[in-house]
């Protein structure tokens, strides 16, 4: 269990999927918080913005926190 090993936060799609209609996925992204935080290389970009975009038109009242090109996306 992850609690056993101290705090952490679930990420992307899956944390995404807690607050509007879920999707299917085949990844889970996990952050341990560590006073040695490795460097972790996103290959995901597109699947990010999409998670951002499904926010967006779900809140629309999050659209001045959203990047320029995410909200110019999302009518």
């Amino acid at each position: 269990m992850l609690s056993a090993r101290g705090d952490w936060c679930l990420i992307g799609g899956l944390a995404v999927n807690c607050y509007v209609e879920p999707v299917y996925t085949l990844d889970t992204d996990i952050v341990v918080i560590s006073s040695e935080v490795p460097k972790i290389k996103r290959t995901k970009r597109k699947k990010d913005e999409l998670d951002l975009m499904r926010i967006l038109e779900k809140y629309p009242e999050t659209r001045a926190m959203m990047p320029e090109e995410i909200a110019k996306q999302v009518p």
